[in-house]
């Protein structure tokens, strides 16, 4: 069953904070090569939101952060928007499929897989996107390379969030 969080100070500031910091971090990098480098921060921040507040984390992060992005690229703001919501829908709900979380426990193998799978698949969706729309040229070694970068970064996102949440967050959430 999905567990919907209960929305306190602590929750909103935890969603405002990483919001941001995802923003921030995106607004650096242009699109679509802020994918290649960034997807590492954005996963660790949206899988520490769904360890933290359940779904409901990963949900209020990817759409605070997609719409404080899509204010920037404004000329792409549905694809900005949607694929930015999509992330976190899809990495909460294969966090959920794959009982990632049991009670204060994690399952770091399933955690790294639910990034992984996320990464993959929104990341695939965003550059065939970008490609069918022309607003890069279609290449098949562009597609690979990005296709791996999401599979590692992904990867070591949900590792490094399962490392914070162990050492640091479970004390304050369980």
């Amino acid at each position: 069953m999905i567990k919907i969080h209960r929305m306190n100070t602590r929750n909103i500031a935890l969603i405002s904070l990483f919001s941001a910091i995802i923003f921030m971090e995106k607004i650096i990098i242009p699109a679509p090569y802020d994918k290649m480098v960034t997807v590492f921060i954005q996963i660790t921040l949206l899988m520490l939101g769904y360890l933290t507040m359940g779904l409901s984390g990963s949900f209020f992060i990817s759409v605070l952060s997609g719409t404080l992005l899509a204010f920037v690229r404004s000329e792409f703001l549905l694809m900005t928007l949607s694929l930015s919501v999509t992330y976190g829908v899809l990495l909460g709900l294969s966090a959920e499929l794959l009982k990632v979380k049991s009670g204060a426990s994690i399952n770091f193998r399933r955690l790294i897989l639910s990034s992984t799978i996320s990464s993959v698949i929104v990341g695939s969706i965003g550059m065939a996107l970008t490609m069918v729309l022309g607003l890069i040229p279609v290449s098949w070694s562009l597609f690979a390379i990005m296709l791996v970068a999401g599979v590692v970064q992904g990867a070591l996102g949900g590792y490094v969030a399962g490392i914070l949440w162990r050492r640091y967050l479970i004390k304050m959430y369980s």
